[in-house]
């Protein structure tokens, strides 16, 4: 993993990381770097200063959400695990039936994932606990974001769904004929 300077494309820092495909994820003055079985975190202070390393023994597909205070990873071990951004301690992990292969969604007071099981979850953003589940035929695999009240997300049995934040009720659902999506982009009110 390379930092380059944008203005000259020189090398300012390399950073070794385990067979990661995973993008890092930027935060204020900070950078976190998930690798093949671990994460870390750098603090930018003209340098990048590693905080800390955690360890771990499955892998990640998904690249990780935040908000202010916690990171959002899922993986190979079927655990969602939130970390605690300042220190690196595991706050919670929360179990699927499956792999968690999509990217985690952290929205409100929630975290919301999808799963090899064919579930799609919504957990407590402050302990991990189960809120509700959406049972849908297929593993969902791919991005997951929000619109207002919805949650919608694509399964691999071809849908797009859309769920009510709060509760987890079908808004909507639209058989696209793929069971390869694994990115959805919203712009305005459009959705591709």
């Amino acid at each position: 993993f390379y930092i380059l300077n944008s203005k000259n494309g020189n090398i300012l820092k390399r950073i070794n990381v385990e067979g990661s495909e995973l993008s890092p994820v930027a935060l204020k003055n900070s950078l976190l770097i998930p690798g093949f079985r671990s994460i870390s975190l750098f603090k930018n202070n003209g340098d990048l200063k590693k905080i800390w390393k955690i360890n771990f023994e499955e892998n990640f597909r998904a690249r990780p959400s935040m908000d202010k205070q916690l990171a959002y990873l899922g993986s190979t071990d079927k655990y969602v695990y939130a970390i605690n951004l300042k220190t690196g301690n595991i706050e919670w992990k929360f179990q699927t039936l499956g792999e968690v292969n999509s990217r985690i969604l952290s929205y409100k007071d929630r975290v919301y994932c999808g799963s090899t099981d064919g579930n799609f979850y919504s957990v407590n953003q402050k302990n991990g606990n189960l809120i509700y589940k959406y049972k849908v035929e297929k593993s969902i695999t791919g991005s997951i974001i929000a619109y207002k009240r919805n949650i919608i997300f694509v399964s691999r049995n071809g849908n797009i769904y859309a769920v009510d934040y709060l509760n987890g009720f079908l808004k909507w659902r639209y058989y696209i004929g793929s069971d390869n999506v694994k990115q959805l982009y919203l712009k305005d009110d459009y959705l591709v």
